[in-house]
C-alpha cells in the first residue's frame, strides 16, 4: 500500500501491531498519533486539568496520579525512570515510545528495558547539530547562509569595547551562546548596557566561544522537516511569535519563543522556493549523518532584501507540536508525525513523497502562543480557568456620571482540549497544563498554550492584535498570580 493521503495513511497504521505511546511532561504535549493510529497511548509526568478530558478520548498514565505527588525534574527521564511507569511499560511487548528529545540516560534505560525510542540519538543534540557554531559551520559548508558575522572567543569579547565591537558588526549587533535556546542565549546589543549584561549572562555558565553577527531586521520563520528513507518531507514555514512582553518576558535573552501563526505565515513564491531549497539540503546532509525523522530550523527573513538567514537548528521534536498535527489534520494533510514514527518502527512502508509534500506545502489557519509567569519571581495561582473554548465579551459593569460602562469579561463557551474543539474564528481555546488554585510556580514557568483559528499577529508581525491583547491579559487577570519569596 502506498501512502498519498490520510485517508491511505490511515488505512496502513491499522496494520500496525506494535504498542506505540507518547511520554511527556504534560499529556497534551504528545498528542497527534491518536488521529491515524487508534491503539496510541500517553504517559504523563504530570496532572493538569485537561488531563480528565483526554482520558475521555485515549489511554492516559500520569505519574503525578498514580503517586499522589510532583516529583523533579519535569521532563521524560524522570517519567521514564520511576518504577511506577517501568512497572506500567511491561504491559507492553516491545513498545515505541515517542519523546521530545533523547538523552544518555533515557538510551541506557531503553536498552534495559526493551523499549524503542521514536527520536534520534542524543548525540545528534546539543553536542552536535543543536550547538549553534557548530551548525553555522555546516551550513556554511553546504552552501545555505547564516547571519553574516563570525565565532568569537568569550576572552576576545571579554576584553572587547563596545564601540569596537559596533565597528566590526555594525549596530546593533546580536551576540549569541552556541547552546542555549528559545532565545534565552542571545542578546541584541544596543548600548554599553546591553554588551555589559551579555558579557556577564554569557559567562555563566562559562562558553569559550560566542557567535557575534550583524543584527537582520524582519520577522522569523521556521520550517518543520523530517528525514525519510524516501527522502526530505517538510511543511510550509510558519512565523514564530517572539518577544511578547504579555505572553513572555524575562531579563535575559532576546528572541525570546512565545508561539506560532500558521494564519499570518504568507511569504512570495521566491521565499517559498528559497525555504524548500535549505530544508533539502540541511536534510540531506543530516541524512548522510545517520539521522531520521524530525527537525526544525529556524531563520531571519531580511525585511528589505527579502532574503532568508539560517540561524539554528533543532533536531529533535520542536515547539509547534501537537498544534502543528491538528492544524494538518484540519487543512487535510497526513500529519509530519506519522512519518517520523514510520521511520522508526522499523517495518517497510512507501509514499508518495511528492504528493505528501505538495500537502504539507498547503497554506495553513491556526496559531498558538504560550503564557507564562509574568511576576518574574516565584509565584502562586490564585485563580483558575477550565480547558476549553473561550471568547471575550463586554458585560454592563455600573453607572458613572449617568453613563453605562462596559468590562470586557472571559466568556466559557464549551470544554475541549485541543484544535479540533474550537467552532468560530472568534474563539480561543485554553489547554496543556492548566493548573489549578494554589499551585505553586516558578519564575517564568509556562502556565498554558491559548490557541486559535486565525491570526494573532498583527501587520508587523512583532506584536498581537489588539482582541488577542486583550483576550491574554484577561487570562492572567483570571489567573491571579501573586508573586512569593518562598513556598
Amino acid at each position: 500500500m502506498k501512502i498519498k493521503d490520510l485517508s491511505s495513511l490511515k488505512s496502513f497504521f491499522k496494520t500496525i501491531k506494535t504498542p506505540i505511546l507518547g511520554a511527556s511532561v504534560y499529556g497534551f504535549e504528545r498528542l497527534g498519533p491518536e488521529e491515524f493510529f487508534s491503539d496510541y497511548q500517553l504517559l504523563s509526568l504530570y496532572q493538569s486539568k485537561e488531563t480528565d478530558l483526554i482520558k475521555k478520548d485515549l489511554p492516559i498514565f500520569c505519574l503525578e496520579e498514580k503517586i499522589g505527588k510532583r516529583i523533579r525534574p519535569r521532563n521524560a527521564s524522570s517519567l521514564l525512570c520511576h518504577p511506577e511507569t517501568q512497572k506500567y511499560l511491561r504491559n507492553f511487548k516491545n513498545p515505541t515510545i515517542l519523546l521530545y528529545k533523547s538523552s544518555r540516560r533515557i538510551e541506557e534505560l531503553s536498552r534495559k528495558l526493551n523499549f524503542n525510542i521514536a527520536i534520534s540519538p542524543s548525540h545528534f543534540g546539543k553536542q552536535l547539530f543543536e550547538d549553534k557554531i557548530k551548525f553555522r559551520e555546516i551550513a556554511q559548508k553546504i552552501g545555505v547562509p547564516p547571519t553574516p558575522g563570525r565565532t568569537i572567543s568569550f576572552s576576545f569579547l571579554k576584553n572587547s569595547s563596545f564601540s569596537s565591537l559596533k565597528e566590526e558588526f555594525g549596530f546593533p549587533f546580536v551576540l549569541q551562546h552556541p547552546r542555549r535556546g528559545g532565545g534565552k542565549g542571545t542578546f541584541f546589543i544596543k548600548d554599553e548596557e546591553d554588551l555589559k549584561i551579555a558579557k556577564k549572562t554569557l559567562a555563566n555558565p562559562p562558553t569559550q566561544k560566542v557567535i557575534a553577527a550583524k543584527f537582520v531586521k524582519g520577522p522569523t520563520p521556521s520550517i518543520t522537516g523530517c528525514i525519510t528513507r524516501f527522502g526530505v518531507l517538510s511543511t510550509r514555514p510558519q512565523y514564530q511569535i517572539c518577544d511578547v512582553p504579555i505572553l513572555y518576558q524575562r531579563p535575559d535573552g532576546a528572541g525570546l519563543f512565545c508561539g506560532h501563526d500558521w494564519s499570518a505565515s504568507v511569504f512570495s513564491q521566491k521565499i517559498l522556493k528559497e525555504a524548500k531549497e535549505i530544508v533539502e539540503k540541511v536534510g540531506n546532509y543530516f541524512k548522510s549523518q545517520g539521522y531520521k525523522g524530525i527537525f526544525g530550523l529556524d531563520f531571519i527573513l531580511d525585511e528589505k532584501e527579502q532574503k532568508l538567514y539560517l540561524t539554528e537548528c533543532n533536531p529533535r521534536l520542536l515547539g509547534s507540536m501537537p498544534t502543528l498535527h491538528m492544524v494538518q489534520i484540519a487543512n487535510g494533510e497526513s500529519p509530519i508525525i506519522a512519518f517520523h514514527l514510520l521511520e522508526f518502527l522499523s517495518i517497510p512502508y512507501d509514499i508518495d513523497i511528492q504528493k505528501i509534500n505538495n500537502l504539507m506545502w498547503q497554506k495553513k489557519e491556526g496559531a498558538q502562543m504560550f503564557l507564562h509567569n509574568h511576576l518574574q519571581s516565584k509565584a502562586t495561582q490564585e485563580g483558575e480557568l477550565e480547558p476549553g473554548a473561550y471568547k471575550v465579551q463586554s458585560a454592563k459593569y455600573k453607572m458613572q456620571n449617568n453613563n453605562l460602562r462596559f468590562k470586557s469579561e472571559l466568556q466559557f463557551i464549551r470544554s475541549g482540549y485541543k484544535f479540533c474543539h474550537l467552532q468560530a474564528k472568534n474563539e480561543f481555546l485554553l489547554t496543556d497544563g492548566i493548573q489549578k488554585k494554589g499551585t505553586k510556580l516558578q519564575p517564568f514557568q509556562r502556565l498554558c498554550r491559548v490557541v486559535a483559528k486565525k491570526r494573532v499577529l498583527d501587520e508587523s508581525l512583532k506584536d498581537l492584535l489588539p482582541e488577542t491583547k486583550e483576550f491574554i491579559n484577561l487570562i492572567s487577570e483570571n489567573l491571579k498570580l501573586v508573586s512569593t519569596t518562598k513556598f
